[in-house]
């Protein structure tokens, strides 16, 4: 019995939309897209096209997109996740203020993120004040 193909399931395509995320943090955009691209894929197949996480995933292919310059596919992808939040979540919901951020930033790239991209193998390091938050909630 070889390795078989896992179905599509919402579990896997998060796996994808996360796992882009860190490859547009590293700097391998053309990877992340596609990352982004599949997670979108399946979950559109799977939840829906107007299921908040179907809008966050695309949300995230949309700054791969600005990161790669494509400032149009970007605010398209900003733009239509922010129209599903709005509708399931509401105008004051976090998720959808952040869409709003995001569409108010379009523009170049960042220059830097949080991870020292600098780091030996094996190390990544993060600004310690953005994390210090969710560390003292852990205690």
């Amino acid at each position: 019995m070889g390795f078989r193909r896992p179905q599509w399931h919402p579990a896997l395509a998060q796996t994808y939309n996360k796992y882009g995320y860190v490859l547009r943090l590293l700097g391998d955009i053309d990877a992340s897209i596609n990352a982004h691209t599949e997670a979108h894929r399946m979950l559109c197949a799977t939840i829906g096209t107007d299921d908040p996480r179907t809008a966050m995933a695309l949300s995230n292919l949309g700054l791969a997109y600005r990161d790669a310059g494509n400032q149009a596919e970007s605010a398209t992808a900003q733009q239509h996740a922010q129209r599903v939040l709005q509708i399931v979540h509401g105008p004051d919901h976090p998720n959808t203020l952040l869409i709003a951020e995001r569409l108010a930033g379009l523009g170049p790239a960042p220059t830097s993120n949080c991870v020292t991209l600098q780091a030996p193998p094996g190390h990544i390091t993060t600004d310690a004040k953005r994390l210090e938050p969710e560390r003292q909630g852990r205690r």
